[in-house]
């Protein structure tokens, strides 16, 4: 059916009761044969504890009728398949599909033989047999155009890392003033308006004049959100580039313990500073996330501590 992500094997041994829909947009543009016998390949050849029904009229997800009319009987049938293996439930298959057709739904219920060498099926044809027809789309509204990707570097969570590690906090906190200057700027200009929000940051280059953007002819007030979260985010980038300053030791010639560093007096440990920075009121980006675990899996690997001078 073309879904996304790896095939999965199908169980050798357990009782599969499966209920396939002939308007259900995954089956695609296989005809019912077709689609039944893409499914039935994919039981192992020994395999002799699996059923499918194919209600032709029935949507991705089941109608109501459909589940209350073949639920009970096939919990049952699953529960005595699950006790005798080799005996198929018949009568419970039975019950299944007479329910099924007194709500007017007809079908095809296959299931495996017990007692062939090889992967076989049986087949029981029930109720009125509908004309096949494709699946109707599951929206009448016409897809959208992809979008294009964000150009690199518009949001400080897809930053390249080896960027933010080499900025200051200054540079961060000159970056994120320069983003409000840049607001105030189209405000004044009467085609923007200050609209604070905490999303994505929209851009790390911000040598670009304000009418820049009128001349690229993009919505102004867009433009200042985006700035305004982009200056937000820079502010987080600096808390984060902070922690990576280097920091005085305060033990001499001892082996110090895993997940401590030699830190000021009164610092914090790497934990806390990681549990410190997840508090703050911000959204903070992949690369102060990259720093801290830094950080952490340095902490973990037993260090020297340099003894103090005595000039220090």
């Amino acid at each position: 059916m073309n879904l996304p992500g790896s095939a999965c094997r199908w169980p050798q041994h357990a009782v599969t009761l499966m209920l396939l829909g002939g308007q259900d947009y995954f089956r695609g543009s296989s005809s019912a044969e077709e689609y039944l016998q893409q499914t039935c390949r994919c039981v192992p050849a020994h395999n002799r504890t699996t059923a499918l029904i194919y209600l032709p009229e029935m949507e991705h997800m089941p109608q109501k009728e459909v589940l209350d009319a073949m639920m009970f009987p096939m919990v049952l049938a699953a529960l005595s398949w699950q006790e005798s293996p080799q005996h198929p439930p018949i009568g419970f298959f039975r019950a299944a599909i007479q329910a099924l057709e007194q709500e007017g739904f007809g079908g095809r219920l296959r299931y495996t033989v017990a007692d062939a060498d090889t992967g076989s099926w049986q087949e029981l044809i029930f109720g009125p047999q509908e004309r096949d027809r494709p699946p109707q789309p599951p929206s009448p509204r016409a897809a959208r155009d992809a979008r294009a990707p964000p150009p690199p570097g518009t949001a400080v969570s897809v930053m390249p890392i080896e960027v933010a590690l080499a900025q200051t906090p200054k540079s961060h906190r000159e970056a994120a003033a320069q983003a409000r200057r840049m607001v105030k700027e189209l405000t004044r200009m009467g085609v923007g308006e200050s609209a604070p929000c905490n999303e994505a940051p929209f851009r790390w280059e911000l040598r670009v004049a304000p009418q820049a953007f009128v001349k690229f002819g993009l919505e102004s007030r867009t433009q200042c959100q985006r700035l305004l979260e982009f200056a937000d985010g820079q502010e987080c980038e600096a808390y984060a580039a902070e922690d990576e300053l280097p920091q005085p030791a305060y033990t001499s010639g001892r082996q110090l313990a895993p997940g401590t560093l030699a830190l000021g007096e009164g610092s914090s440990t790497p934990q806390q500073q990681i549990e410190l920075v997840a508090r703050r009121p911000f959204t903070f980006s992949r690369a102060a996330a990259n720093r801290a675990r830094r950080r952490w899996s340095l902490a973990q690997q037993p260090q020297i501590a340099q003894p103090v001078s005595q000039s220090a």
